[in-house]
């Protein structure tokens, strides 16, 4: 609220904030793809991205245990949030553990570029 009125944003004008999360998301998948191309190279910016959606997965926890109902006219959702973003930090972080444990120096990117 502070910014939308300091910026005298309509709040009603929703395509402002979908344009938002929009951009949002774009540095996020940026950022998610940065860290897995040579996690063996920079692995505390892989673990970053780990910790991130982590991070994520706990701010939609908070949400949907504490203020779904005031959040959204569909306050199941943040549960599935919850859970996505959990799964993938998880399964992230199993993968990065064990590919670096390993002293694995192929990466996925490195993988799937064509030769």
């Amino acid at each position: 609220p502070f910014f939308v009125k300091l910026l005298g944003i309509d709040p009603n004008f929703h395509t402002v904030w979908l344009r938002n999360v929009g951009m949002l998301l774009l540095l996020v998948a940026i950022f998610n793809a940065t860290g897995a191309w040579r996690p063996h190279e920079f692995p505390r910016y892989a673990w970053m991205v780990v910790v991130a959606r982590l991070i994520a997965g706990a701010f939609f926890l908070d949400i949907w245990l504490f203020n779904a109902y005031n959040s959204s006219d569909r306050p199941d959702i943040f549960l599935w949030f919850f859970l996505v973003d959990t799964t993938f930090g998880l399964t992230k972080g199993v993968f990065l553990y064990l590919g670096l444990r390993h002293g694995s120096t192929t990466s996925a990117a490195s993988m799937l570029a064509p030769r």
